[in-house]
Order: C-alpha cells, then structure tokens, then sequence
C-alpha cells in the first residue's frame, strides 16, 4: 500500500475531472501498463486485484499533476475583537522588556510584574482559542446532524474537518463505569466489542458465501461494469487502498474489461476477494451525549470495487423489485417521503371538514437497516430475482467484517 507521502503525488484526482488532457493521459497511462502486463484469467482474484491496483497507482504517479500544498483547516482567530485586544497588549508589553538594561521602567512597576502580566495575557489568548475552536466544532457537529441525507459530499467534508481537529480529540468512556478511555488501542478495542455483539446476536445465523454451483453463475458483462462505474461520484473519500472513484470513473474505457475479469473470476471459481469483504470503520463523537460506544455516529469506508459491485446488483435486480413493492409504498421511486407529509395533510384536513377523530402512529425503527434478517432477506429474494443476482447479493452479505479505525492506528478485521 503506497504512504501519504506517495500519495502526494496522485491525490490531486480532481484535475482528472477537469481537464481533458489529463483524462486523456491517464487513460493512456493505463492502457500502457495493462498491456505491457495484462490481467491473467487463471490468477486469483486476489491477485489479479492487487496487479490492478498497483497499476491504477503507478498510472496516477506518472499522469496526474502534483497536489498543491493545502492550507490548514483550522482557522486563526486574529481579528477576534478579544484576542486582538491581548495580542496588542503582549507586543507592548514584550517592546518593553526588550529594552536596554539602563531604560527605567514606569514607576511603581517592576520587570517581574510585566512578566507576570505577560503570562496572564498568553493564558487567556490560549483560552479564548480554544474556546472559539471549540464553538466553531460544535458547530461543524450541528450541522452534519443536520445534514440531509443526499448531501454525500458535505457529509464527507465535515466529517473531515472533524477528523482533522486538534484541539477536540475523540473521547471515549466505559459503557458501565463511565470512566474515559484514553488510549487509541483500548478505545478500538471497547468499539470492536460493541459492534461484535451488536451484529452477532445469539439467535443470528450467518449467511453461507457459495450455495450455489458455479455453473449456475451468468458472467456479468462489460456494459453493466461500464454502467456501474460511470455511476461513482466525485469527490468521495479514498478507501482503504488509497483509491479515489475518480481513477475508475476517468479510466473507464481502460478498466472495464480488467475489473469485469475480476469479477466473473470471483463467482466462477467461488473464491472470494478480500478488498470486497472488508470495509473500515471509524467513529465521531455527537455534539450531545455521553461519548459512549453505542451514542458515536460510525462511518463506513468500503472498498471502489465492492461499491460496483453493488450498482451492478442494484441495476440487475431493480426492475423485479420495482414490480413487486406495492406502489403505494413511499420513500421509493416517484414516491418520495413528502407523500408522507401529504397524507398528514389529507387525514388533518379530512377530520376537520367531517369532525372525525384521526389517529396516527408513527414508528421509527432504531438501526433499521443494521438489524435486516440477511437469510429472511435472501428467502424472500429467492423467488424474485435472477439466479446470478442472488448468488452476487448473497457474496456481498456473507462473511463481511469491519477494521475500526481512529486516528493512524487500524485495528484488525
């Protein structure tokens, strides 16, 4: 895996969506390296992933221009009325201990008052930072509550801002002594436990990779990988491979067949590929709360390759699910959640035009995606949707695990 301080050198994808020249190149660089050491039939898709990836890397490398340097997110405060009051004062202070020895100081004031008063002033500008990074934070925090669910790309902004703060480090206690847990190491490890008996319930039965025979795979094809990967958005986060959506998207002509070849190989041999397995976890702290495991707000970092997959599931199976869910099911397709407030609305203006009593119940399942019966969920599948379909669905369920990941420590699946 390349370091940060490779990655210098190729993180700046958003030149690939900028200019056609760079596009052009990086494509080119790509077909290169694919010729020069093409993606064998007969490898794992272990292996032939890691030759993938190695080659996307040094394509990036070669084609795309240096990441600029980046200013620091975090603000200085020095038009802050208050600090700009004590830093006025410091520099006065400072002129006159620098001084020369014969100068006298006004009367009634010695060298060791200004020195004292020096020590003050650096103590409350120190505060009034610290309170001010901590209000601007809080209000980072607020707004990605807030934030609406199709604003991906904000999301990941302020969770980065978040990330990168220095001054509110992520804090941790005890689910039952609500002791801090200080070290990174302890702190993964309280998560891990969390997660592990949250996912892994007594009466949970895992889900079985390969039921079916090989032979009763149909081999995607390039058009649906061409489709999928098209379909990734820009600016996202890198995985934990250090790749960006943008490689695949702006290389996609190039990639197709390799990661198609991936793929296919991954069902026809029924052997399963790590990068698609394992995804990275990592958690902030809730503005409100006791920072306890189950009250952080966990992301989740998958792999590219494991997101094509998916929109390739997605597109293969939609049409049947789009038959079988009730149209007056809402939040779906042509039926968005302000169906639901329409008919808060018709009930509200039915009872009062006919003076009846309405009564509404409203249910709101905690981690309702988290808790899906996956082997309900396969059962009820099996009768509506393609064979090859359920085969990719049932892959992409079985045997997943999470790292969990704070700061530059990474704990293992």
């Amino acid at each position: 895996m390349y370091s940060d301080k490779n990655l210098k050198f190729f993180a700046n994808r958003f030149s690939l969506a900028r200019n056609i020249a760079i596009q052009e190149a990086y494509k080119n660089s790509l077909q290169t390296l694919l010729t020069n050491s093409p993606i064998s039939n007969n490898s794992s898709p272990n292996e032939q992933y890691n030759q993938l990836k190695h080659i996307i890397h040094s394509a990036s490398v070669s084609s795309l221009p240096p990441l600029s340097s980046k200013k620091s997110s975090h603000p200085h405060y020095f038009k802050d009325p208050e600090i700009h009051l004590h830093s006025t004062r410091l520099k006065t202070i400072q002129l006159l201990l620098n001084q020369p020895a014969s100068t006298p100081f006004p009367p009634g004031i010695s060298r060791e008052d200004f020195c004292r008063e020096r020590q003050q002033l650096k103590k409350k500008i120190i505060d009034r930072q610290f309170f001010l990074y901590n209000q601007r934070l809080d209000g980072i925090a607020e707004r990605l509550d807030n934030c609406k669910k199709g604003h991906s790309a904000l999301q990941f902004e302020l969770s980065r801002q978040l990330l990168n703060n220095k001054h509110q480090p992520f804090q941790l206690r005890d689910e039952l002594s609500n002791q801090p847990i200080l070290t990174a190491n302890a702190q993964i490890e309280a998560i891990k436990n969390h997660y592990n008996n949250f996912f892994n319930q007594a009466s949970y039965t895992e889900v079985q990779m390969f039921t079916q025979s090989a032979n009763q795979f149909t081999p995607i094809t390039e058009d649906e990988v061409s489709f999928a990967i098209k379909r990734l958005s820009n600016g996202r986060t890198k995985d934990f491979d250090d790749l960006y959506g943008e490689f695949f998207k702006y290389g996609c002509e190039v990639l197709t067949s390799p990661i198609c070849i991936i793929i296919n190989t991954i069902f026809l041999t029924q052997t399963p590929l790590e990068a698609t397995q394992i995804s990275e976890l990592f958690c902030l702290n809730k503005p409100k709360g006791v920072p306890t495991a189950k009250n952080l707000r966990p992301i989740t970092l998958m792999s590219i390759i494991r997101k094509i997959m998916e929109i390739i599931i997605l597109n293969q199976i939609y049409p049947y699910l789009d038959a079988y869910i009730s149209p007056n099911q809402s939040a779906r397709r042509y039926r968005s959640t302000a169906d639901i407030i329409w008919t808060y609305q018709y009930q509200t203006a039915f009872a009062e035009r006919y003076n009846r009593i309405v009564y509404f119940l409203g249910i709101d399942l905690t981690k309702a995606f988290d808790t899906v019966d996956r082997n309900l969920l396969l059962q009820i599948l099996n009768p509506l949707i393609p064979t090859s379909s359920l085969m990719m669905l049932r892959y992409l369920m079985a045997e997943t695990a999470l790292k969990v990941r704070l700061g530059q420590t990474t704990s293992l699946p």
